[in-house]
């Protein structure tokens, strides 16, 4: 079983399930061990490195100035994956479309829940008058998330290393000048003020994404009271369920489920194996509800990771 995606003999899975569903030494709703680590990158003006059991996504913040526009920053993620990030990768091949899909996902999440209406936090105003309502001009910040090693539970970890690279980004807070002496003219040049403050986000929310996968019924039904579902599956592990359910991502924030997401999630026969009645028919095992409790109670402990790494 070196590469499953060469060969799937259904008598090695048969055995293989006698004895376990997960080919990783975990339960199948055991979550995979987070590591979180900030400040990693010093040409960078916020980082993070985050390990989500044997993936490893690193991100850096850049800060620049949008001149002579107000009102208009804003920030921009953008997700590459490794030259050599899984053992299927090839050197200068393009990048995979879920490279795109992690960038909209991720930027969807920093806007409506991290950091709504971010622009007024980014704001720049003259030196002459600072306390103005009106800014002068905009910073931007450029989120760059660079998957280093691919096992799966991509956006596991992408999220929390964006999070965690932008809540510790600082820079120095700059002011319009007007510089008279540039040819006669006016030119706005942006320089610290005379108090070298600094500016640090604000962040509004701490959503966390968490993936599962649900496994054929059949199969849970070799071990008793196991629900038809993995949490935080494999690469590997994926690759066996490619023509079943595929992942499940699911986002938590303070508390409640605010994001759900299927792959595959019209297939014929699916959601009838979900739900399945027990000894006593009034009592029906509910797959989902054992998915979002699991779901709920681990994105509070990823949040403490993340909030320890950032304090």
């Amino acid at each position: 079983m070196g590469d499953l995606n060469l060969l799937k003999p259904y008598a090695v899975f048969e055995q293989l399930f006698e004895h376990k569903i997960r080919i990783e030494d975990r339960d199948c709703l055991e979550f995979a061990d987070i590591n979180v680590a900030a400040g990693v990158l010093t040409s960078c003006h916020g980082s993070a490195l985050v390990k989500v059991g044997k993936t490893q996504v690193i991100a850096g913040v850049k800060v620049k100035v949008i001149p002579e526009s107000g009102n208009s920053g804003s920030v921009t993620c953008n997700v590459e994956f490794a030259g050599l990030c899984h053992r299927g990768s090839r050197l200068n091949t393009p990048q995979p479309k879920c490279a795109q899909w992690l960038s909209s996902t991720i930027q969807r999440l920093l806007n409506n829940f991290a950091f709504p209406s971010i622009e007024s936090q980014l704001n720049i105003f003259s030196i002459n008058d600072p306390n103005t309502l009106t800014p002068v001009a905009s910073y931007t910040l450029k989120l760059d998330v660079f998957i280093l090693h691919d096992d799966g539970c991509l956006l596991d970890a992408c999220v929390p290393a964006a999070l965690v690279s932008l809540c510790t980004t600082k820079w120095t807070k700059l002011y319009a000048v007007t510089d008279e002496q540039a040819a006669g003219s006016y030119l706005e040049l942006y320089k610290p003020g005379p108090l070298n403050e600094t500016i640090s986000l604000k962040v509004n929310e701490w959503p966390v994404s968490l993936s599962f996968c649900f496994v054929p019924r059949p199969v849970a039904d070799r071990k008793s009271k196991t629900v038809p579902i993995i949490a935080q599956p494999t690469k590997r592990e994926l690759d066996i369920w490619d023509t079943d359910a595929g992942p499940v991502h699911i986002t938590v924030s303070q508390g409640a489920i605010v994001d759900l997401s299927v792959i595959n999630a019209f297939l014929t026969g699916l959601w009838d194996n979900l739900f399945v009645a027990s000894t006593n028919e009034s009592d029906v095992v509910n797959s989902w509800n054992v998915l979002f409790d699991s779901a709920v109670s681990h994105a509070q402990k990823v949040l403490q990771t993340m909030q320890k790494a950032v304090n």
